[in-house]
């Protein structure tokens, strides 16, 4: 995966829009997995249940706020690959 480089100045305006993504994120996500349950052809591949759902929403939150605090740092992979097994899981 190539190298994605965000300059601090980047970071430092997405800071000021931290908070109110911050407050709408889970609800985003959570509207995103809902439509995912709605449409039988992702949901068979998912097949997203809604406590499995909700810990989606709490680890794709939290790598989203650590992207947009950080940049992509060290751990955003790992965040990533984390998902992806939670996904897979289902």
């Amino acid at each position: 995966m190539p190298k994605v480089s965000v300059s601090s100045q980047d970071l430092k305006q997405i800071s000021s829009l931290l908070p109110s993504i911050e407050k709408a994120l889970p609800q985003i996500l959570a509207d995103f997995y809902r439509w995912i349950n709605a449409t039988p052809e992702i949901k068979n591949i998912l097949d997203i249940s809604t406590s499995k759902s909700e810990d989606l929403i709490k680890e794709q939150t939290n790598h989203w706020m650590q992207l947009l605090k950080n940049g992509p740092d060290d751990n955003f992979q790992e965040r990533e690959k984390n998902i992806g097994r939670i996904h897979h899981q289902m």
